[in-house]
């Protein structure tokens, strides 16, 4: 048995291995909840409680929103999410916990009701009786939400329309984005925000736990409409070093 596992610890490294026995671990637990709170096909989307993952990445953006949350603890009927799409590329959007501890809550597989618009503001909403109402624990500040463009999946570099989350009203403006990352291991993470080749945001380096997510919060301060690149350097524990980067349009007036 040691001899297996040390054979799995080589091909995937020790942080994969400990997220692999955090999610071997959520599997029986997962099953304790009504299957009808399990994430299935709903429609127009997938909804419902999910193991948590093992992340094969390094770094992670788990969640990119404008920064602005109406008040509130209780689930109102729906929730609905808004970006702005400056081209016309094909868009995948999550809506998930980003500090989950075992079984938590995803949605994605989204059907608009009608096909994307670019260079457009976009909106989705969904009822939160069928699940998120039933869930003991979980409140609406509790979610993040990602939206992707051209490709589904995290990668090194990636673009993504930052979203607002919310139930009632869209915010006026973006007058500032909360990014949330984690990574796989114990790292020392710097993260800058460029327009063009010019730095308008750095937070100074900073170590951050194995697993445990932390968000960027930057006010953009009258920064102009137009393209931004995040960037995250640093490196593990181990020497290995960190590079991330994601692409976003900022885009001031939500209006």
């Amino acid at each position: 048995m040691r001899s297996e596992l040390n054979k799995i610890c080589c091909r995937l490294g020790c942080r994969r291995v400990l997220a692999l026995a955090v999610f071997l671990t959520a599997l029986p637990l997962l099953a304790q909840y009504d299957p009808a709170l399990q994430y299935q096909n709903r429609g127009n989307r997938f909804e419902g409680l999910r193991p948590k993952p093992v992340s094969g990445y390094d770094v992670e953006l788990l969640s990119a929103l404008v920064d602005v949350r109406e008040p509130g603890s209780a689930w109102p009927p729906t929730l609905r999410l808004k970006f702005y799409l400056p081209a016309g590329d094909p868009v995948f959007v999550i809506v998930r916990q980003p500090r989950p501890k075992t079984a938590y809550y995803w949605l994605d597989q989204v059907k608009p009701p009608a096909p994307w618009r670019p260079g457009a503001f976009n909106e989705i909403d969904w009822p939160t009786a069928p699940v998120l109402q039933k869930l003991a624990g979980l409140a609406p500040d509790d979610l993040g939400a990602v939206v992707r463009l051209r490709r589904p999946e995290p990668s090194k570099q990636e673009t993504i329309a930052p979203a607002a989350l919310y139930h009632t009203r869209p915010p006026a403006t973006a007058s500032g984005y909360r990014f949330t990352f984690k990574t796989n291991g114990a790292a020392q993470v710097t993260c800058r925000i460029y327009r063009g080749e010019k730095q308008v945001y750095q937070r100074p380096q900073n170590r951050e736990k194995a697993g445990s997510p932390f968000t960027l919060i930057w006010a953009t301060r009258g920064q102009p409409d137009g393209e931004y690149r995040l960037q995250l350097s640093g490196y593990f524990d181990d020497n290995t070093p960190i590079g991330k980067e994601v692409v976003f349009y900022h885009r001031a007036s939500w209006k």
